[in-house]
Parts: C-alpha cells; sequence; structure tokens
C-alpha cells in the first residue's frame, strides 16, 4: 500500500502546485469578475460530474475481489461480467448527466440574477460546451476504476497529472491571450475526448482491459453493482455539492466579483484535502480485499494500516493547512493583489478561517476511504449529505450576516464528516479517540504555533516557526510509524536512514 500511497502523493503534491500557480496568474488575466464566472462554470460542471467518484470507487470495490489469473472459464466469466456491468453503468450515468446539462443550461444561468444579460449568456454557452467534458470525464472513470483495482497508481497518477498539467496550461495560456472561457471550455472538451483514447490505449497495453472482455452481463451482480454504485452516487451529490454549491451561493448572493475572490480562497484551501486524500486512497481497494477475508486474519491487518494511514494524513494537513495560516498575509498579497471591494485584513481573516475548516475536515479521509472498503457506503452517504447540507446552510446564512467571513465561517460545518472515522475505527475495534490522542503533539504544535502567526503577523516569525513545525511533524512521524515502512525500494529506504 505504502507504494501506492508514494505514487498517489507524488501526483497529488504536482496537481497541489498546478492550483496554487493556477489561481492568481487566472486572477490577474481574466480579471475577479470573468474568473469568478470561470469558476462559476466549473462549479456546476463538477456538480454534473458528482457521479464521477462514485463509477471509480465501484468498480475498484468489485474488481478487487476479482484480481486473479483468469485459469478457468468460470473464472473469466465472473470477472469479465464486471466490466460489461461497469461499463453499462458508466455510460448510463455519463450520457444521463451530460444530457441533463446541456439541456438546462439556460435555465441553470437564469438562476443568478445578480449577473448581467452578457454574464448570462457567456455561463449559458459556457454550460452548454462543458456537457461534452461532462460525458467525456464520467467515462474515463470506467478505465480509472480498472487501474485502481489492480493497484496501477503509478501508471494512474501518470496519466491524470499530465491530463491535469495540460488541462492548467490550456486555461492559463488562453486566457492570458483571449480572456475567452468559451475558448478555453472548447479545448478542455476537445482534450477530454482524446483522454478517452489515452486511458483504454494504457488499460489495453497493460492486458487489464480489451474490448474482447465485454459478456453478457449477470442480472444478479448488475443488481448489486448498480445498488451499491447508486449509493456512492448520492454520496458524491452530498461531497459535490459542498464543495461547489457554496461558490455558487456566492455568485448568486455578491455577483461575480466577490464570488471570485471566495473561490479563489477555497480553491487553494481545496489543496489541503487533496494532497491529505492521496496517500490514503489505496486503503479502498485494500479494505475491501481484505473485508471479504475477514475470517483469514486480516482483522489486524487492517487496523494497523488504519492507524498507520492516520499519522500519515496529520502529518500532511497540520503542515498544509497551518502553512496557508502562517503565510496568509503573503498569499493574499500574491492572491489580490487589485482588491476593490474587500479590504486585505478581511482576506486574510477569511483566508485563515477557511485554511482551517478545510484542514479540519479533511481528517476524515481514512475513515471515509475505509467505510467504502468495508461496504458501509449508506452511513458514510448519510453522514456525507447531513454534512453538506449543513454546511451550505450555514454558508447561506452566515454569508447573509457576516458577507464573505460569514462564508468561510460556515465551511466549518462540513467537519461533520469526522464522524467517519469514528465509525471506522469501531468497525475495527480501535479504542475511542485514541487516533487523535495519539498525534496530540503535532496536533496541538499545528494549533498553538498558528495561534501565534494569527496574532504575530511578521513573516520571519512565520518561517521560524514553521520549521519548528515541520520538524516536529517529521519527529512524530518517525516514531509513530517507524519511517522505514514508508520505502518504495531499497534506495527510499537507504535515503530515509541517512535521516
Amino acid at each position: 500500500m505504502w507504494k501506492n500511497s508514494f505514487y498517489n502523493t507524488v501526483g497529488g503534491i504536482l496537481k497541489l502546485i498546478l492550483g496554487l500557480l493556477s489561481v492568481p496568474i487566472l486572477t490577474k488575466t481574466l480579471g475577479l469578475e470573468m474568473y469568478g464566472l470561470y469558476i462559476s462554470t466549473n462549479a456546476i460542471l463538477n456538480i454534473a460530474l458528482f457521479a464521477e467518484w462514485s463509477i471509480a470507487a465501484t468498480i475498484t470495490v468489485f474488481l478487487s475481489k476479482e484480481i486473479r489469473p483468469i485459469s478457468s472459464p468460470a473464472i473469466a466469466e465472473v470477472k469479465y461480467s464486471v466490466f460489461t456491468n461497469a461499463a453499462i453503468f458508466a455510460l448510463f450515468l455519463a450520457v444521463t448527466a451530460g444530457f441533463i446539462m446541456g439541456f438546462n443550461a439556460e435555465w441553470i444561468a437564469q438562476l443568478f440574477e445578480n449577473l448581467t444579460t452578457k454574464e448570462r449568456l457567456l455561463l449559458k454557452n459556457a454550460l452548454q460546451v462543458s456537457s461534452v467534458i461532462v460525458v467525456s470525464r464520467l467515462i474515463h472513470q470506467f478505465f480509472l476504476g480498472i487501474l485502481q483495482a489492480n493497484s496501477k497508481y503509478g501508471l494512474l497518477n501518470i496519466i491524470s497529472t499530465t491530463y491535469t498539467i495540460i488541462s492548467v496550461a490550456t486555461a492559463l495560456v488562453l486566457g492570458a491571450l483571449t480572456g475567452d472561457i468559451i475558448l478555453i471550455q472548447i479545448f478542455q472538451s476537445v482534450f477530454a475526448i482524446l483522454m478517452i483514447g489515452v486511458y483504454y490505449r494504457s488499460c489495453q497495453r497493460s492486458g487489464l482491459f480489451s474490448i474482447r472482455y465485454f459478456t453478457r452481463p449477470d442480472l444478479v451482480q448488475f443488481k448489486e453493482f448498480t445498488a451499491y454504485g447508486t449509493r456512492l452516487w448520492m454520496l458524491a451529490i452530498g461531497t459535490s455539492f459542498f464543495s461547489q454549491g457554496d461558490r455558487l451561493i456566492i455568485l448568486r448572493l455578491f455577483g461575480t466579483e466577490l464570488s471570485g475572490i471566495y473561490s479563489a480562497i477555497t480553491t487553494l484551501c481545496n489543496q489541503i484535502n487533496v494532497i491529505s486524500a492521496m496517500p490514503v486512497q489505496p486503503l479502498l481497494p485494500l479494505m475491501s480485499e481484505s473485508y471479504e477475508k475477514m475470517a483469514e486474519g486480516n482483522a489486524e491487518k487492517m487496523r494497523s494500516f488504519f492507524i498507520r494511514s492516520f499519522t500519515v494524513i496529520v502529518c500532511i494537513i497540520v503542515p498544509a493547512g497551518a502553512g496557508v495560516i502562517f503565510f496568509s498575509t503573503q498569499i493574499s498579497q500574491i492572491l489580490f493583489s487589485d482588491r476593490r471591494i474587500v479590504d486585505a485584513s478581511t482576506i486574510r481573516l477569511s483566508l485563515i478561517i477557511t485554511a482551517f475548516a478545510y484542514a479540519l475536515y479533511s481528517f476524515n479521509a481514512v475513515g471515509y476511504f475505509t467505510l467504502l472498503g468495508i461496504k458501509k457506503e449508506k452511513f458514510t452517504t448519510q453522514i456525507v449529505l447531513v454534512s453538506g447540507f449543513t454546511a451550505l446552510s450555514l454558508i447561506y446564512y452566515l454569508s447573509t450576516k457576516f458577507g464573505i467571513i460569514g462564508a468561510c465561517l460556515g465551511n466549518l460545518g462540513y467537519s461533520i464528516t469526522l464522524l467517519l472515522n469514528y465509525k471506522a475505527s469501531s468497525k475495527l475495534n480501535i479504542p475511542k479517540y485514541s487516533l487523535f490522542k495519539e498525534e496530540s503533539l503535532v496536533l496541538m504544535a499545528g494549533l498553538l504555533l498558528s495561534f501565534i502567526c494569527v496574532i504575530y503577523d511578521n513573516l520571519f516569525i512565520s518561517i521560524g516557526l514553521y520549521m519548528i513545525l515541520l520538524i516536529i511533524t517529521f519527529l512524530s512521524l518517525k516514531k509513530r510509524l517507524n519511517i522505514s515502512i514508508l520505502s518504495i525500494d531499497g534506495k527510499m529506504n537507504s535515503i530515509f536512514k541517512r535521516f
């Protein structure tokens, strides 16, 4: 698992860097108003893509149980039926989501009364073009699920990171040259279609998939597959509406410029969640496979991976979240050198609150992937939906009272998802509250040093305290994990031993 975690983390770091670079560049090249419209278009696009991860996760869970050589016709029939069921499920969701978005673009644009007629027309046209992206990216998930189930995280991250690099580069270049968000979405659509061929060819050359694998669907298995996938679909709704719906609320209440500021802040802070989830994503196929063999003595193995995975994400989330807080003034200056409707102190405070909120709820990653792996998706869905609804309600109410600061405070509502860790640890018979107790040193250091940096806004103090936090985090990681287990091979092991 740690080898796959390494690949995922490296890919996540590259995407994090790209995400951080794109925000200040796009806010300057497009302008805050057009950037707010561009991000709102992508927010609606991502809501339409709420089935995206559910497709890959469902395929991963079902196919990971059948990762064995095809040594008999019986094994081939079971394995091939998974491909057939997955393809039907993915195509149905892709066409449905694309159709809904494309034919309802004008109605969606009319919902935002604060937009001018020109802005509504731009939004409608961008959404119609983006419907092609929806269909293409949902088809991508069929192949992503196959790669994840076979633990091909190295290949997966090469493809997905390359896709991200080209997508971001296209947006940056076209944004700087034309400032036309329609043109950006057209290029993204063409590239998304081409990526279907890249994914197919990669799976085919790896011997993981071929067109000849399609066979007559097993109706019993198809019913089980779609039932699980539908529950994950509902789970994805809660996640997508929280991560994207807040931006649409701000757009509707305050217009494009303040929406652009809020979107830039949340896009930056969301990278904390992205980078923390990457190392523990391989828990999904691991837990799914181990859960099926619970009677064979895998319970202790599952507990070990769960505890160690939580240690890893604590040592990622705390420095990542604290880094945004420590250097909030400098980040604010980079993102918003041209401020017209919000003063610098308000932006800094908003950034600090959002970073804390995103860091807090990001601790749910281990419980999230574990519960999906052991097929407790119903509870996971309920918690995510409740959390998403609570967060959006708070964002709407508090933003009407306190503006952008209130909207940022509302993000704390999603921390209800920390109950996922509690539920997962209970299922694995891990003592209550022991997870946070074991990592108390890093957590307390992060909180205390962050508080000092909020009070004393000085770059040199921030740099010094951040170095102290990094040292504490590394020593804790080394002590808790006996860090050599993170070795990818002999070379990585020797690198760690030098420390």
